[in-house]
């Protein structure tokens, strides 16, 4: 039977409907099973890298037992206070020197003076989070130190600079 003689013909946009979901299915799958595979990493290390590097807070509290870093926790929340209030004010510190900016008339020494509200907000906000890690550090015991050394994290470096750097 050929199609000129009244047959029908049969859909090819269907087939191609048909391929195409099929795709985004198995891929819809693939993006489920990462999420799900994230989730389950998460779960297990908590704590995000910071930026302060091996002695952040959460990278040195990773590598305790559970009961010790409910401990140090509890230090730790003994800053939270004073690092939420110093955070807010380097934020509306920010948020000051950026009105002075757009104001429609510019005051270049209201500026200079709202620039250096945020430089001492910033400072003020380094102190604290250095007296935390200050404090939780001085709580460690030495096997605690010896573990946080052996837990560090080495930083990832591409396979072509590793490449170039062993040559």
């Amino acid at each position: 039977m050929s199609f000129t003689d009244g047959a029908v013909r049969p859909n090819s946009w269907r087939n191609v409907l048909l391929v195409l979901s099929l795709c985004f299915n198995v891929a819809l799958v693939a993006i489920l099973a990462v999420g799900a595979v994230r989730m389950v990493t998460a779960a297990r290390a908590p704590f995000i890298a910071q930026p302060a590097g091996s002695l952040a807070p959460g990278q040195v509290l990773r590598s305790l037992s559970p009961e010790r870093r409910q401990a140090l926790q509890a230090l730790m929340r003994q800053h939270r206070p004073a690092l939420v209030q110093l955070r807010q004010a380097a934020r509306q510190a920010r948020q000051e020197s950026f009105r002075i900016f757009s104001a429609p008339q510019f005051d270049s020494a209201a500026f200079n003076a709202a620039l250096e509200r945020v430089s001492a907000a910033d400072g003020a906000l380094e102190d604290e989070a250095v007296a935390q890690a200050k404090d939780l550090v001085a709580a460690l015991t030495p096997q605690e130190r010896q573990k946080v050394i052996e837990n560090r994290q080495q930083p990832r470096r591409s396979l072509l600079r590793r490449l170039m750097q062993n040559n």
